[in-house]
C-alpha cells in the first residue's frame, strides 16, 4: 500500500507533505520524496498535475527504500 493517499472523497489531491521538509543532495525531500521544483509548483498546478506528481514521489520513495 502507498504511503500517500493521492485522492480524498473531494476528489482533490491533498499535498504529501509529513513535516519532514530535507532536501536531498538531488534535491528531493527525504519526507515526502518531491522534488524541489515539484514542492514550489504545488500550489499553482491542477489536480492532474498533482497526481501526477504524487505519483512519481511515491516512485522516487520505492527506490530509495531498495
Amino acid at each position: 500500500m502507498s504511503q500517500f493517499e493521492p485522492t480524498t472523497s473531494l476528489g482533490a489531491t491533498p499535498s504529501p507533505c509529513v513535516g519532514k521538509c530535507i532536501l536531498n543532495d538531488h534535491q528531493v525531500c527525504t519526507g515526502c520524496f518531491r522534488s524541489r521544483s515539484e514542492i514550489g509548483s504545488w500550489s499553482m498546478v491542477a489536480d492532474p498535475e498533482k497526481r501526477r506528481i504524487v505519483e512519481r514521489a511515491e516512485t522516487r520513495r520505492l527506490k530509495m527504500d531498495l
